[in-house]
């Protein structure tokens, strides 16, 4: 989870929707039909991305090398992190550990974390895909696909100034182990969070989101728990404000859709308790969540199959223009 602060209320609440989780022991990830469908075509894969790129100007071009370090970079500066034309090694800080840079855009490419073995036991540094701080700018991360036994951790944002665009990526089976509380997404700060077609799978939690002061804007995004997965989306007690479009998550066997969300069906707090309906879990207004989540996966399958993103990712271009 890293090293976002919570006060007092917070982790009450959290430690009791966690308590199960922790009481069982989170075990090996078990491979989950990531790419099943519901038996209608094929997810369209060619249509266009909600958001493009940011406008860079006099960019600088940093190949990202395999194993990977730490990149400390100018604020004031634009940057292309160019993926070699294989898989990449995590480094000790994980896949990308970004301190600084204004405008950054990465576009395609893989994580192997196999093998990878995180040594702090309290922080998911060596397992986390990307680590983003004292980003000025907007972050463009396109078609990165991230998988192996050692993947912990998805994107971390300790960046306040920090607008994040996360588009065509697919994290696979990150694998919680102990005292890791494993998210696809963690942002305890940030002026923006911005997500179209996102596959990815977890066996404790998916979206975790508070304290953020920015909009999040979630979009053509599929969430299947591993055996053992939690809560699938969280939604901090800031209430960040939110909008969801064609958003579905796959529960943990036995588990309801419902208890996968926070609040939840169950939220002891009424007025900000969730409500399910024909599949469908909604929030009321003042809890600033508009949009709803539905049970299951899409109807064509997950929207970033196997083979979209990673080495040789292709961008199927933007509805809108650079700016």
């Amino acid at each position: 989870m890293g090293r976002g602060k919570m006060n007092s209320r917070r982790w009450m609440l959290f430690g009791a929707a966690m308590a199960a989780t922790l009481a069982a022991g989170i075990g090996a990830a078990v491979a989950c039909p990531l790419d099943r469908s519901s038996g209608a075509a094929s997810a369209d894969t060619s249509s266009r991305l909600r958001w493009p790129p940011p406008k860079l100007v006099h960019p600088i071009t940093i190949h990202v090398p395999s194993p990977t370090h730490d990149l400390y970079l100018n604020p004031h500066a634009d940057y292309i992190l160019k993926m070699p034309p294989k898989p990449v090694r995590p480094g000790n800080d994980g896949g990308l550990w970004i301190h600084g840079g204004h405008n950054i855009v990465v576009i395609g490419g893989e994580f192997d974390f196999n093998g990878v073995v995180n040594t702090n036991p309290t922080v998911e540094d060596e397992g986390r895909v990307i680590t983003l701080d004292h980003v000025t700018g907007v972050v463009h991360i396109e078609g990165i696909w991230a998988h192996g036994n050692g993947l912990i951790e998805g994107i971390q944002n300790y960046a306040p100034k920090a607008v994040v665009q996360v588009e065509n990526c697919r994290f696979d089976h990150l694998n919680g182990k102990g005292v890791y509380h494993s998210d696809l997404f963690q942002f305890a700060v940030g002026r923006g969070l911005r997500i179209d077609r996102f596959t990815g799978s977890s066996n404790v939690q998916g979206i975790f989101l508070q304290d953020m002061r920015g909009h999040v804007s979630i979009n053509r995004t599929n969430i299947v728990a591993d055996p053992g997965g939690q809560y699938l989306f969280w939604q901090g007690d800031a209430r960040v404000p939110q909008t969801l479009h064609d958003v579905y998550i796959s529960p943990e066997r036995g588990r309801s859709l419902g208890d996968s969300v926070w609040p939840s069906t169950s939220d002891p707090r009424p007025l900000w308790r969730a409500h399910f309906r024909r599949g469908i879990v909604t929030w009321p207004r003042h809890v600033r969540i508009s949009g709803g989540i539905t049970a299951g996966v899409p109807r064509g399958g997950s929207y970033v199959p196997l083979g979209v993103a990673g080495v040789d990712y292709l961008s199927p271009g933007y509805k809108r223009r650079v700016r």
